[in-house]
């Protein structure tokens, strides 16, 4: 045994220094079993030449990790079919430096099993030129975790055939540098389960220009993450058309940045629709052509990643399909570079979407085409966004499709750039809820397209709006559609604006809203055409408005037509300033004292008879003196006495006695106290120039003028018997009767009206028959200031009618001692007015009483009545069964008649009988006497 063991070992040492020795043939001609304990040292020193004669056999029996010996220099030498013999675990064992010179016949040869050995660091380190033999097959066959060590001169070696059949699960493992050297010509041999493998890192390395060979981008979502701009451009349409949902959704924002309107067409609906909002905001806008009716139609929020350029160049075809939410959601600027009529291709469920800050950013063109459905649909809210120029190039049809809250929200400014053909298609409706300040924004040209719907419901409060240069364009024809609450709310300034021609076409109830302020402010030209029924109804306070210039030229045939109260307000120069021929044609009945007063006294003078009777009476108090000495004495004749008296006293005197003759006598006649007492400087010239039927008495004045005598008013004239008939009751009352008695033939000789001028220091000088001369005519024309004078018996020889025409008032301030020897006949004649004026202290006096009936008691007031009750109770029955009678001294009667009584029983009838009769006849004699 322990021989055999040295020859075993001998023959080992033998056979290792054998194997380095050995050449093609001699290994040929080895035993199989020779290699089943060849060890890699072993293998790793035959030399290489000799591996020709490696035979089939002689591998399929070498231990496995014997081939980690194999070297790169021995490889080459291996016989095609030798080669076929290398199992998977030998290809796994072998060295991966041996690799580098594996033949292209080699490498072709290498079956499946054999491929399947290799591991990623063996195919890192294979001969690139030989990898050109790899068949599809084999290819297949390599291990996905192999697949790790591919290189690119590796991967470009490949056939097409074979890159096309590179299993997903491999091209997941394959470095991504490698993709940068892959052709056009092998990426279009991948489907999509290939496409699908690759991930982000292979994809952002692929060469761009191999991806024009793809035949879809069906890149998975991680793959999608990794593409470049350049990668998509280079894409064919039809590629471009097999994006999916996810793998857009992964695409880096700047993906698209050189995406074509080719591509994009092509890009399926669910697939754009998914297309984030920042990758639009990148998308290349010269793509945007190429966007289709369906794609856009699909797109709602993420219609905001679309910029201005972007929508300028979407075919104004596809705009038909835009949703409103996409419109909503797309950016304030969006529509800035929107060409002129690719809105107008929007269906009108898209205008609601619009927002103010889209239109107020919009291209001025933008809104051009858009029918008048479309505009209805813009929502009010976006209304706020309308400028100037957008709304300018409008159409004009379009107008018509505007909503009152839509342009209640617009901007004011924008009313300023609407054309004349566009203001005509405005509805009135919309018209009349526009604001004033939106009126007062309209150019002129288009103010002259309103028409007379418009202006007739314009909004009472939009007319504060009107500026002059609108209303002076407004078209003629529409001015009667004005209302009064229009007109009202039109600013004072802006009033002028109508012009001549305007006003005189304004409705007739127009003139009844005319302030002062109005008035004020119109051009002098104002109304130099105006018809007569207008002015007259423009309110008279209103006229306080009116200008000298304004008032003098309304046109002659209308100024007959100013009311008196608008007379009456007008600035008191204005009619001063008026020529005569204007001034004669007014309504005089307005004209007021100041106004009276500043008239130029040639005016005065002209003034016609007619407007002299027009004047109210109150404004002669304002007559300068000048005025007054220029009224002609025909104008003075036509006086009225009302007008006469209101004549300032201390300004009559201006009037000469020739103009003062030329007052009518019922004018004189009413001349005042203050008067006739300033009129008295004329002396005897002015008492003498009146006859007593011209200057008959005014109770109130005549009153006035004899209180003013002397201390206002002299005495200083005196008459003579022939100048009765024609004395005056001025010139009796100014006059020093130096003595003369008032006699019988001094009464019944002056007129009824001159006792009105007794003073009553006078009335002493009236004698007993110059008292019962006195008429009824002249008993009714005594004053107080005379009547008071006058004594018991003056009193009781009045004449019993001209006792009945005293006036009441004298009566009411008689006084018992006057009243003493009234009598019975004076008494009975009394008139119901004086039976009430009657003093309750005259019945103190119970004779006084007496002579009163039931029926003239009735009308005693109730103070009177008072008294005479009293005396009718103090009254007690005679003897006879008559009724008492009140004498002078009833006291004295009872007296006597107790006495009768007492002495008639005491000293005898006869006697005291006789003497009680003759007492009391006395007594009732005198009484009668009174």
């Amino acid at each position: 045994m322990r021989n055999l063991f040295l020859l075993t070992l001998l023959f080992a040492a033998c056979s290792a220094q054998d194997w380095a020795k050995l050449n093609s043939t001699t290994l040929s001609q080895l035993n199989a079993t020779d290699f089943t304990t060849l060890s890699a040292y072993n293998l790793s020193i035959i030399p290489p030449s000799a591996f020709e004669g490696y035979t089939i056999e002689q591998i399929r029996a070498t231990d496995a990790p014997a081939f980690q010996g194999l070297l790169s220099t021995q490889l080459p030498y291996v016989e095609l079919p030798s080669i076929t013999a290398l199992s998977s675990e030998q290809a796994s064992n072998t060295k991966p430096s041996a690799l580098t010179t594996i033949t292209y016949e080699q490498t072709a040869a290498l079956n499946a099993s054999t491929l399947s050995g290799f591991n990623a660091t063996h195919f890192s380190l294979w001969n690139a030129t030989a990898a050109a033999a790899l068949s599809p097959a084999q290819v297949g066959m390599i291990s996905a975790a192999a697949c790790t060590g591919f290189n690119s001169l590796l991967l470009s070696q490949l056939s097409n055939d074979s890159f096309a059949v590179i299993p997903p699960a491999c091209i997941k493992n394959l470095p991504a540098p490698v993709f940068t050297v892959v052709s056009p010509v092998q990426l279009s041999t991948w489907d999509s389960s290939r496409v699908s493998a690759l991930n982000k890192a292979q994809v952002s390395e692929l060469n761009t220009d191999a991806a024009a060979g793809l035949k879809g981008a069906w890149f998975s979502a991680d793959g999608a993450s990794g593409v470049k701009p350049l990668l998509v451009e280079k894409l064919t349409p039809t590629a471009f058309a097999a994006w999916s949902v996810e793998a857009v959704r992964a695409l880096p924002l700047e993906a698209f940045q050189l995406v074509s309107a080719e591509q994009l067409t092509r890009l399926a609906v669910p697939t754009f629709a998914a297309l984030s909002i920042p990758l639009l905001q990148k998308t290349n806008t010269s793509a945007a052509p190429g966007v289709t009716a369906d794609q856009i139609g699909a797109l709602n929020v993420t219609c905001a990643g679309f910029n201005a350029e972007f929508y300028s160049k979407i075919q104004y075809t596809t705009l038909r399909n835009i949703s409103e939410g996409c419109i909503f959601n797309s950016q304030p600027t969006a529509f800035s570079l929107m060409p002129a009529g690719n809105l107008a291709n929007l269906s009108l469920t898209s205008y609601p979407g619009f927002t103010a800050d889209q239109l107020r950013n919009a291209s001025y063109v933008a809104l051009v085409g858009v029918s008048a459905d479309g505009i209805n649909r813009i929502s009010d809210a976006a209304a706020a966004g309308l400028r100037g120029l957008l709304v300018q190039n409008i159409y004009p049809e379009s107008f018509k499709g505007f909503r009152v809250l839509q342009l209640q929200n617009a901007p004011d400014d924008i009313f300023s750039f609407i054309r004349r053909e566009q203001a005509e298609y405005i509805s009135d409706f919309v018209i009349a809820g526009l604001r004033a300040s939106q009126i007062n924004n309209f150019n002129v040209e288009a103010i002259k397209a309103l028409n007379q719907l418009q202006i007739e419901d314009l909004n009472d409060l939009s007319c504060k709006g009107f500026k002059v240069e609108q209303l002076a364009n407004l078209n003629l024809n529409v001015l009667g559609n004005i209302s009064v609450n229009c007109f009202t709310n039109i600013t004072d300034e802006a009033v002028r604006g109508f012009g001549a021609n305007g006003f005189p076409l304004l409705s007739l109830d127009i003139f009844s809203a005319f302030t002062a302020s109005k008035l004020g402010n119109l051009s002098l030209d104002s109304f130099n055409l105006i018809r007569g029924e207008q002015i007259s109804r423009i309110p008279g306070q209103a006229c306080s408005g009116f200008t000298s210039p304004v008032f003098d030229g309304i046109n002659l045939a209308a100024i007959s037509n100013i009311t008196q109260q608008c007379i009456s307000a007008l600035q008191p120069p204005i009619l001063a300033s008026l020529s005569i021929d204007r001034f004669s044609r007014i309504n005089c009945t307005g004209i007021t004292g100041e106004q009276l007063s500043l008239l130029d006294p040639t005016t005065i003078k002209n003034v016609t008879l007619l407007c002299l009777s027009q004047l109210v009476p109150q404004g002669f108090k304002f007559l300068t003196a000048e005025q007054l000495s220029n009224m002609t004495d025909l104008q003075l004749a036509n006086l009225s006495w009302a007008q006469a008296q209101q004549i300032a006293p201390t300004r009559i005197t201006a009037l000469t006695l020739s103009q003062l003759a030329a007052l009518e006598p019922a004018v004189s006649s009413a001349l005042t106290a203050d008067q006739l007492g300033n009129l008295t400087v004329y002396n005897r010239n002015f008492v003498d120039l009146y006859t007593p039927e011209a200057l008959e008495p005014h109770r109130d004045f005549a009153a006035d003028f004899v209180r003013k005598i002397p201390a206002e008013i002299p005495i200083f004239s005196n008459f003579t018997i022939d100048q009765y008939k024609n004395l005056t009751w001025v010139k009796l009352a100014v006059s020093d009767l130096q003595g003369a008695k008032l006699s019988k033939t001094f009464v019944s000789t002056v007129s009824a009206g001159t006792l009105a001028g007794l003073r009553g220091d006078q009335v002493s000088a009236l004698d007993e028959e110059g008292v019962k001369a006195i008429s009824t005519a002249q008993a009714s024309n005594l004053l107080f200031t005379s009547f008071q004078n006058f004594t018991a018996g003056q009193v009781s020889w009045l004449a019993p009618e001209a006792f009945a025409s005293l006036n009441p008032m004298l009566l009411e301030y008689s006084t018992p001692s006057q009243m003493v020897n009234v009598t019975q006949d004076q008494l009975k004649l009394l008139t119901d007015a004086q039976l009430a004026a009657l003093p309750a202290s005259l019945f103190k006096d119970c004779n006084f009483a007496k002579f009163f009936n039931s029926t003239q008691v009735d009308h005693l007031n109730k103070d009177a009545k008072d008294g005479y009750e009293s005396c009718k109770d103090r009254e007690t029955p005679t003897t006879s069964g008559e009724e008492k009678k009140d004498t002078p001294d009833d006291d004295h009667l009872k007296g006597g008649q107790i006495a009768l009584i007492v002495l008639g029983s005491l000293a005898g009838v006869a006697l005291i009988a006789s003497a009680v009769y003759y007492f009391v006849k006395r007594n009732r004699a005198e009484y009668q006497a009174i």
